[in-house]
């Protein structure tokens, strides 16, 4: 349970960080370049807390740097046209619990909504 909260949370805290990444991109393809490097930092990033921790783990076979997959929706024409609102939906798979049939195929999710700037120039 502990496990999955922590993922819930994490995962949470990911969506915002990135959905305000992508409004300040100047383009399209370099907001989703944006999500990109900060889930793969993520993912580098706990997988060195985790191997430096791994003296004091237990028996746990959670596999580190579960994958990430995000949708992207744009509530205006032009996607990161000033004043607009997006939303991004963030999934990531929680590893199952060995012989726990009820624990596989979990994900942790979140969703996260922010407006490009007003007074930003348009692309």
């Amino acid at each position: 349970m502990h496990n999955t909260a922590d993922e819930e949370i994490n995962t949470s805290m990911l969506a915002r960080q990135a959905v305000r990444a992508f409004a300040t991109a100047p383009d399209l393809f370099t907001g989703h370049q944006r999500v990109k490097v900060i889930l793969d930092e993520y993912t580098k990033l706990e997988a060195s807390a985790n191997s430096l921790n791994t003296w004091n783990s237990t028996s746990s076979s959670r596999e580190i740097g579960g994958k990430f997959t995000y949708n992207i929706k744009c509530f205006a024409e032009k996607c990161l046209t000033p004043g607009s609102l997006i939303e991004l939906e963030l999934y990531r798979k929680i590893e199952s619990i060995d012989g726990l049939e009820e624990s596989k195929n979990r994900k942790a999710s979140a969703v996260a909504r922010t407006y490009v700037d007003k007074w930003r120039d348009a692309p």
